[in-house]
């Protein structure tokens, strides 16, 4: 019984280091494209803001600032991919405490993000 427990713990704890690792890898390489981007375009790194509607059209233009953009997003919805994962772990598993505690801490980062955006 501890050994399952052990296994499974494991596995979760893996699932959320490769969740955090890949959102890590992808945030970095959305910015380091970004910062090519803006290197050969001289002075397309001048600051400036990507609404979140412009954010297609700027990846598609090849804008470097919406690849910055992109990258940010990325590395903020990491934490918020992770408790996720956590959220479902614990689900699975039948941890109905850890598992609410995970839901209030998803449910208060989803609040953020839409009182944010509306501002």
């Amino acid at each position: 019984m501890e050994q399952d427990r052990y296994c499974n713990d494991h596995a979760l704890n893996q699932t959320v280091s490769r969740v955090l690792l890949i959102g890590l890898v992808l945030a970095l390489s959305l910015m380091g494209i970004g910062s090519v981007l803006g290197f050969l375009n001289a002075g397309a790194l001048a600051p400036q803001t990507v609404s979140f509607a412009d954010l297609p059209a700027g990846l598609v233009q090849g804008a470097p600032m919406a690849f910055m953009s992109l990258g940010l997003i990325v590395l903020l919805a990491t934490p918020a991919a992770r408790v996720l994962v956590l959220l479902l772990g614990y689900v699975r598993r039948q941890q109905w405490l850890f598992a609410a505690i995970a839901l209030m801490v998803l449910s208060v980062l989803v609040i953020s993000v839409v009182i944010g955006l509306s501002k």
